[in-house]
């Protein structure tokens, strides 16, 4: 029996895909693995209305968080070119993959997929607003962060 050329490169393409899937399972971080401070790779939003993707970091621009062991957290973010940091303060929840944060004083939170990776921390889905096209008003957006120790 012959077996197409293309029947043989699906199954295999299957095969990978099962492998490289069962192979990489991530577990949901626990808090004390997370606890810490951390420097961004990326601040990325990318927006939901078709306007583009701005990474931050790539620009130039620098960001930490610190996530403390008693649920607090804090995000600064210096703008390209040196100046003032945006600082946020407020609290953190992790349940298994996700974590939801909460600005100090506010009645919304930012949530996100969490995956952590050796010493990389990735948030990836939070809904957020960037004003991409420097009109003075945001845009919604999909917020995904990157951090390192």
């Amino acid at each position: 029996m012959t077996v197409k050329w293309w029947l043989a490169a699906a199954l295999c393409l299957v095969a990978a895909a099962g492998v490289s899937c069962g192979g990489s399972e991530a577990t949901a971080p626990k808090q004390t693995q997370i606890t810490g401070s951390w420097n961004a790779t990326k601040v990325e939003y990318v927006s939901t209305g078709g306007l583009g993707t701005v990474d931050l970091i790539a620009g130039g621009a620098t960001a930490t968080m610190v996530l403390g062991a008693d649920n607090s957290f804090t995000y600064a973010c210096t703008p390209a070119g040196g100046g003032t940091p945006t600082t946020t303060h407020g609290t953190y929840v992790l349940t298994r993959d996700v974590i939801q944060v909460t600005p100090t004083g506010s009645a919304w939170s930012w949530t996100w997929s969490v995956v952590l990776s050796n010493n990389s921390l990735r948030l990836t889905g939070a809904s957020a607003e960037y004003d991409f096209n420097t009109d003075g008003v945001g845009e919604p957006a999909t917020w995904n962060l990157t951090f390192t120790r």
